[in-house]
């Protein structure tokens, strides 16, 4: 039908797979923290909304992937970054060491952990790709 052109082109592969794992973990964060405020109490459910509030955050940022600039880019890696800072701390906080030492620290033990941690990486890294950097750097229509 449509040819793909100059005026429209795609978004890289990089950039897909960035955008969808935000937005996978952003719904496991969301189906999460309602199931647990649903089954057990609003504590732990804002636990957890702790754990998934950057992801949440670069879902929001993940939509202007197509028509954003540079600046989204940074923003998505910095908050990557933060993120990665939130799972790290829920790695730790589910250690067997910290959960004997200081066992009412709950405030990032049902955050993503492990499998966030390495997600927020993989998130990083796809961003920083020279092609996810093309894309946007890229001039627009309004530019010309």
């Amino acid at each position: 039908m449509y040819e793909r052109s100059e005026a429209f082109p795609t978004l890289p592969g990089t950039v897909r797979a960035a955008r969808w794992i935000i937005n996978i973990f952003a719904i496991i964060g969301v189906v999460g923290t309602v199931g647990l405020a649903a089954f057990r109490d609003s504590y732990v459910a804002g636990a957890n909304s702790t754990g998934y509030l950057f992801f949440w955050i670069l879902a929001i940022v993940a939509l202007f992937f197509r028509r954003g600039g540079n600046g989204v880019r940074v923003a998505a890696i910095v908050l990557a970054i933060l993120q990665s800072l939130i799972a790290l701390g829920s790695v730790q906080a589910n250690s067997s060491i910290a959960m004997h030492e200081h066992p009412g620290m709950n405030i990032v033990r049902y955050s993503p952990g492990p499998i966030g941690l390495i997600a927020a990486f993989v998130i990083v890294v796809l961003l920083c790709q020279g092609s996810a950097g093309r894309w946007f750097k890229r001039p627009r229509l309004a530019d010309r």
